[in-house]
């Protein structure tokens, strides 16, 4: 009996493994580090182990929910979707959201709360991606709400004007991210019929990721003045933002592999700001 169950768990998860695996997991990274930012802005003298493993695998898991619905439900005759029911595809998606809730709902009511309106906000994820060229903007958005949901399950009140910035940068970081895999993926999009920023901005696709980048790094600018931390913080946006110009300089051919490259150089400059501001936190005199 145990046995059978465990083949039924391994048939259950294998659709999540293959929706996985065709989307690369390096995609949770920009799910992970806004969460993680968020929890550091909360709570300056070391975030619980538990609370923050909750809050991460939360929120990875609302993302993978919102991909694994992409993928299966909108792209039907895909090497993916090939063989999952979109009951099936209901199930999962349903399963990983309820998770995730009853995860951050164990942390604090309140960020059950704002969870929940994520989670509606990812279901709207696939039919975004299908109809508009903006579609990168409002997952960014959507996968950036880990920064308010960590912020609120660690001090129970209502985000402060310095996690709202942090929420814009990570949407400007994160859609900075997106564009570069689309641009990596541009060709590939125009033969599906897939709408992506890449397609849309063209020929001028760096130019407004330097422009994204920017805002971006003007928002963690005024996180940093707002919360008065010192040089060690700016020291380590200045790191990031050498990687981000180094990204863009690796894509000035718009090549696809350079593109990707570019992405990967984007998720470490995440790592690099969350480190920021693990310094800055941590040079912040105890109170009392």
């Amino acid at each position: 009996m145990a046995r059978g169950l465990m083949a039924q768990l391994g048939m259950g998860l294998k659709p999540l493994v293959r929706v996985l695996r065709y989307e690369q997991p390096e995609d949770c990274l920009l799910v992970l580090w806004p969460t993680a930012w968020g929890a550091v802005l909360a709570q300056p003298d070391g975030v619980n182990a538990l609370i923050g493993l909750a809050l991460v695998v939360a929120c990875v898991m609302l993302h993978v929910a919102a991909r694994f619905a992409s993928c299966v439900l909108l792209e039907r005759g895909t090497p993916i979707a090939n063989g999952i029911s979109r009951s099936a595809a209901w199930t999962h998606v349903v399963v990983l959201a309820a998770l995730a809730l009853l995860l951050v709902a164990a942390c604090s009511m309140q960020a059950a709360q704002w969870m929940a309106a994520a989670v509606v906000l990812a279901a709207l994820t696939p039919w975004v991606r299908r109809h508009s060229y903006l579609a990168q903007v409002y997952a960014s958005a959507v996968m950036s709400a880990g920064v308010l949901v960590a912020f609120v399950a660690i001090t129970d009140e209502a985000p402060s004007a310095e996690a709202w910035l942090l929420w814009l940068a990570a949407v400007l970081w994160a859609t900075a991210c997106a564009l570069w895999k689309a641009m990596a993926t541009r060709k590939a999009d125009e033969k599906g019929q897939r709408k992506s920023m890449a397609i849309l901005l063209g020929e001028t696709a760096i130019v407004a990721q330097l422009l994204i980048l920017g805002c971006g790094y003007w928002a963690l600018v005024m996180v940093g003045a707002r919360a008065q931390w010192g040089a060690s913080y700016y020291i380590g946006l200045g790191c990031a933002l050498a990687v981000a110009l180094w990204a863009a300089w690796q894509a000035r051919r718009r090549e696809p592999v350079r593109d990707r490259r570019a992405f990967h150089l984007g998720l470490l400059q995440g790592a690099i700001v969350l480190v920021a501001l693990f310094l800055a936190q941590s040079s912040v005199p105890a109170a009392g």
